[in-house]
């Protein structure tokens, strides 16, 4: 499926976090809002021609994927810099 990757923690991420704050809700709430059943579940992600593999943490937006440190260190992409780049992804077996 084609998804935008970005990198976990964005400015976006940050500003919808403290959205949710101040809309009165806790930070465990905020924290895990977009949380689902699929944690655990091995994803094949490709990027250009990087081709790695990522464990679900939690479901979020639909199309968009975000990647933690480990998981852009995994595709040898930059740990320290904003990625938001278009790539694909499907379940692992």
């Amino acid at each position: 499926m084609n998804a935008r990757f970005t990198s976990f923690a964005t400015y976006q991420d940050l500003v919808g976090y403290i959205n949710c704050l101040l809309a009165g809700n806790s930070a465990t709430f905020c924290y895990n809002k977009g949380d689902k059943a699929a944690w655990g579940k091995k994803v094949k992600c490709t990027i250009g021609r990087k081709t790695f593999f990522c464990e679900v943490a939690d479901i979020g937006p639909v199309g968009v994927c975000d990647l933690n440190p480990a998981a852009l260190l995994a595709a040898n992409l930059p740990e320290d810099q904003e990625l938001n780049v278009q790539g694909e992804w499907e379940w692992a077996d």
